[in-house]
Order: C-alpha cells, then structure tokens, then sequence
C-alpha cells in the first residue's frame, strides 16, 4: 500500500541545483535520481540531468523532504514502516 493511501506525505522542505550547461526545448535529457541519504525523519534525493544525444551534464541537484502523519506531525519512518524504510535504505548510493 502507498504511503499516501495510508495517509504519509513527504514535503519538500529544500531544494538545491546547479546549472551546468544549457539545454533546449528540443533536446532529450536522462535524469538519474538516487537516495543520497535517509534518517528515517529525513530523506534526501539527488538528481544528475545529462544531454541525452552528447551524454553532456546539465544539471545536478538535490531534494531534502520529511514524512508527516495524517496530524500534520513529523513521523520516524523506522518505527511506523520499517519496510519502507528498509527499502530505501537499500537505494542508497
């Protein structure tokens, strides 16, 4: 069951991204997206955006987000779903 369906929400609390070179409207980009870290009360996700034509990076960035319960207070994600939290503990690079 999603984490959504089971009434969790992840806001985004920060970004941060750097630009690296210009891309246009009619260009293809790969996005990587990888956990870079997980508390358990804060998740971090990072992104490399790369021209998909000359393998150029474009963009690098990152997410950090935290895990509410339907109270609108802040839940540990070790103790109220450990599998979840199991699961991206082994996404982490």
């Amino acid at each position: 069951m999603r984490l959504e369906q089971q009434g969790i929400s992840s806001p985004v609390v920060s970004v941060q991204g750097d630009f690296k070179n210009t891309t246009t409207f009619d260009d293809a980009v790969v996005i990587k997206v990888w956990v870079k870290k997980c508390s358990g009360v804060k998740l971090v996700v990072s992104y490399e955006m790369h021209n998909q034509a000359t393998g150029q990076l474009v963009f690098t960035g990152t997410s950090s987000h935290c895990f509410l319960g339907q109270d609108g207070k802040i839940i540990r994600l070790q103790r109220s779903f450990p599998e979840f939290y199991q699961a991206l503990q082994d996404q982490k690079a």
